[in-house]
């Protein structure tokens, strides 16, 4: 199994393999742990408003190229969703700089393959994440160490050893340890 954000917990419980009675507990535990996961991430956000999202989806750059765009803005490359899937985390409006800097990059191509200059361009997706907090970023540092202390008081974290299903990590493919 393997698991994405907060999709990482239900993977671990199915990776656990435990029969239905302590499958039911320790479900408990593990949704004890993300609602306190939320609150903490949300408190070292500090903010709340449906007028910003803090995560934007970028699709059809490269990781270079995207990347390059971000240099002087207050955003993280966060997560990598697909080859050309990148999501990043960060102020709202430094988040907005970044989605012109993508416009105006996609445009350019798109003028430069009309002007018989390059070989078609690539189409641009773009979506706000509809999401309180710029999560996947070091906005959520202050979260760690309290939730780090949740994780060992409610024992969320199995011994890797007594897995019945091997437990993959998203972004290697290699076995959790």
């Amino acid at each position: 199994t393997t698991g994405h954000s907060q999709g990482i917990m239900p993977a671990m419980l199915a990776s656990e393999g435990l029969a239905p009675t302590l499958l039911v507990e320790r479900a408990c535990v593990m949704a004890r742990y993300l609602l306190w996961q939320g609150i903490h991430m949300q408190m070292a956000w500090g903010r709340t408003s449906s007028d910003y999202a803090p995560m934007l989806a970028i699709t059809g750059q490269t990781r270079d190229e995207a990347l390059a765009l971000t240099d002087d803005l207050e955003v993280t490359l966060s997560l990598t969703n697909a080859p050309r899937r990148f999501v990043f985390s960060g102020v709202p409006a430094d988040l907005a700089r970044l989605l012109d800097r993508v416009r105006n990059r996609s445009e350019a191509e798109h003028d430069a393959f009309a002007e018989g200059k390059r070989a078609r361009p690539r189409p641009l997706g773009v979506e706000w994440l509809g999401v309180s907090a710029p999560f996947h970023s070091r906005a959520m540092t202050p979260a760690v160490a309290p939730l780090q202390e949740i994780a060992k008081r409610l024992n969320v974290w199995p011994d890797p050893h007594g897995l019945k299903v091997p437990f993959l990590r998203g972004e290697t493919g290699s076995k959790w340890r």
